[in-house]
């Protein structure tokens, strides 16, 4: 009901209670009067029952709507941590990778250059090839 309404219903409950108190006690008259203003009254608690429970609705809606706002953030950090995570993982791999192989790379370079000519052979450069292989 709006406000108009609510404010008819008040001013009939008014009245009502008004004439109820001129009545003689016992005539049908009061028992009449007395019967409209209760019915008036509990249309009158009813509307009040039903603005609370709107508005129960409404907050309970505001409050469901903060409760998924709050669980997406936490959802789309938690899924940027993930990808920070597999992004790290895929770097530190590939340094595992590729960091021996650079080491092993430059020795065999430098091996290869000095023995050059293949008149002498160094026992280092056989330990390098033999110890700086990739293992896994």
């Amino acid at each position: 009901m709006n406000d108009e309404i609510r404010k008819m219903i008040d001013e009939e409950i008014a009245s009502q209670m008004k004439g109820i108190s001129f009545q003689p006690d016992g005539s049908d008259e009061k028992a009449k009067r007395i019967k409209q203003m209760t019915d008036l009254y509990e249309l009158r608690m009813k509307d009040e029952l039903n603005r609370a429970k709107i508005r129960e609705d409404e907050e309970r809606r505001i409050a469901e709507y903060g409760q998924k706002a709050i669980e997406n953030l936490r959802e789309e950090k938690k899924l940027k941590e993930q990808k920070k995570d597999r992004i790290v993982k895929i770097v530190t791999s590939g340094a595992e990778l590729l960091i021996p192989l650079a080491f092993y790379g430059f020795f065999m370079v430098i091996g290869y250059k000095f023995e050059e000519k293949g008149i002498y052979s160094s026992a280092t450069f056989k330990d390098v090839r033999k110890y700086l292989r990739p293992k896994k």
